[in-house]
């Protein structure tokens, strides 16, 4: 993405770094942690409330060569350079050769960002309040040595309610005055789903027909119901009906049966037969992260398919990530890590938070090359799991 915003846009269209050091973020930056999620917050929230202003559709129309519905078309919030966040919108009626580019902030009245932020603040409100519900059903975690996933310690990333009160509409209108805010049209790359059915190495397998299902396992850990299993991307089931409580897998060798399934979140819950209460060869991270943000260029990794810790960075994340709902798919970007046969793979920060789970790759050669993965929050949430 920093290429990108070199060869497109120019390397002098960004944020005026010295803004982020003000000390009217620092109330901000204290109630969720560090200046970094301080940053990403604020860009998301700032995203969001222009997304959400009513002058952002036309605004677009004017700028971009089709017409077609803004708000079906996906979206992505990128780092294009040090403290500089774009608004990556993939359009399949685009007709230009290059990406388009606009800055939206020099366009959009006072007026229209007033209406956007009132619509932002109302959604957090929400999120906040679902929220609540959320953490109190992953404080239910039963913290035995047994689980992948465990209860969250002071390293835990989560929305701090509080932040509410203190972002008023004259901080956005500042941060969005002295920033740029570039908005990029493209038509959408070649999407490659990263699971392959004849690898023996994976280590999600079909009970009945014996044959791999090409992904892997993220986490395992309890639900709602006590219930012990693992997440699994509903994608690896090509041609094959999932049907709760009657499929049967294998996850590395141990039997369960799939308990529930989201389509929203491209997830499946399995829960181990009677009697699994750990698996082997795993390791204990944190729960996912809750209502903020991730960070720019932030460094992260998984375990591929060939048990390999691979690293990846944060290049973009989904501009409603900090209030998503059951019917949005939430989707995290990185850098082009994952292969084939990586499909289900839990993406982790540094500090063992789970931030998403593979879900596909584009192709070699696209204007732009990422990998991208399912919001970790969503998947918990579906299937009311417990950290």
């Amino acid at each position: 993405m920093d290429i990108f915003g070199n060869d497109f846009i120019g390397s002098s269209f960004g944020a005026n770094s010295k803004e982020w050091n003000e000390k009217k973020f620092e109330a901000i930056g204290n109630l969720i942690g560090n200046r970094e999620d301080a940053k990403s917050f604020l860009a998301t929230s700032t995203w969001q409330t222009l997304i959400e202003s009513p002058e952002f559709r036309t605004l677009y129309s004017d700028n971009r060569e089709a017409k077609s519905n803004i708000l079906n078309r996906e979206k992505y919030i990128v780092s294009l350079s040090k403290d500089s966040y774009g608004l990556l919108i993939f359009d399949p009626d685009f007709s230009g050769k290059e990406p388009g580019v606009f800055d939206l902030a020099s366009s959009i009245t006072s007026n229209s960002v007033a209406s956007g932020f009132q619509a932002w603040k109302r959604k957090m409100r929400n999120a906040v309040n679902r929220q609540r519900k959320y953490l109190s059903l992953g404080q239910r975690s039963n913290n035995s040595t047994a689980l992948v996933v465990q209860k969250h310690d002071n390293t835990y990333r989560f929305f701090n309610k509080n932040i509410l009160k203190i972002t008023d509409f004259d901080l956005f209108k500042d941060v969005i005055a002295n920033f740029s805010w570039p908005v990029i049209i493209t038509k959408p790359p070649i999407q490659k789903v990263t699971n392959v059915y004849q690898s023996l190495s994976n280590r999600v397998r079909e009970f009945d027909g014996g044959y791999y299902l090409g992904s892997l396992a993220g986490v395992c850990t309890y639900n709602s119901n006590h219930e012990f299993g693992a997440t699994i991307p509903l994608h690896s089931f090509k041609n094959i009906e999932v049907k709760v409580d009657k499929t049967r897998v294998y996850i590395g060798g141990f039997p369960g049966t799939i308990s529930s399934v989201d389509k929203v979140s491209d997830s499946c819950f399995v829960k181990f037969d009677p009697g699994i209460t750990s698996i082997p060869h795993t390791m204990r991270v944190n729960g996912p992260i809750v209502g903020v943000s991730p960070r720019q260029h932030e460094k992260c990794s998984f375990i591929n398919k060939k048990r390999d810790n691979v690293s990846a960075e944060i290049v973009g994340w989904s501009p409603t990530i900090n209030y998503f709902n059951a019917n949005n798919q939430v989707k995290v970007l990185t850098n082009p890590v994952t292969n084939p046969g990586d499909s289900g793979a839990a993406l982790m920060d540094s500090s063992q938070n789970v931030i998403g789970f593979a879900f596909f790759r584009t192709a070699v050669g696209e204007t732009f090359e990422y990998s991208a993965w399912i919001w970790a929050a969503s998947v918990f949430k579906a299937h009311k799991l417990t950290f």
